[in-house]
Parts: C-alpha cells; structure tokens; sequence
C-alpha cells in the first residue's frame, strides 16, 4: 500500500492482480487495472508514480494504471521505498 504524495487522499493496494485506489475520506475502493500485476512482491510511490515489483518486473504507472515503464532482471525483490528530502 502506498500514496502517491503526502498530501494525496488515495492510497493504492495491489490485491492479487489487481490495483486498486482507497478514497482515505471517504472509504470508496476503486478497481483500477484488473489482473494487471501477477506475483507483486512490492510497491512504493515516488514522483506521483507507483513502482510496483510484479513477476520479476519493474513497472512505472500511473495514478489511472497505465504502464509508463516495463523492465525486467527484477525477480528478487521483495521489498522498496521512496523518500524526498524536503528543504534540499
């Protein structure tokens, strides 16, 4: 699970294949790509995009969950994060 910004109000989980956005006010879960990431080992967000880690894949998407990056040789991980140093 990961937010795009500090200040965003959505959270995105991947839940088996799955992404999905969690409205954090309102509750709403929202599908927004369906059987997309098989054997996701990991997520952060970074530059309002989500990295996910998906069967030996790195993905760069989107809020909407359209694919901007795809690269392989990333079948060992299992975990990341993101930080920005504010004031730097």
């Amino acid at each position: 699970m990961t937010a795009l910004s500090r200040t965003a109000t959505e959270l995105y989980i991947v839940d088996g294949n799955s992404l999905w956005s969690l409205n954090v006010n309102t509750g709403q879960s929202n599908l927004i790509k369906f059987q997309g990431f098989k054997n996701t080992t990991a997520m952060t967000a970074y530059g309002d995009h989500l990295y996910i880690a998906s069967d030996g894949y790195m993905y760069k998407v989107d809020g909407t969950g359209k694919i901007l990056l795809k690269s392989g040789g990333f079948g060992s991980v299992t975990s990341m994060g993101a930080f920005t140093a504010l004031g730097l």
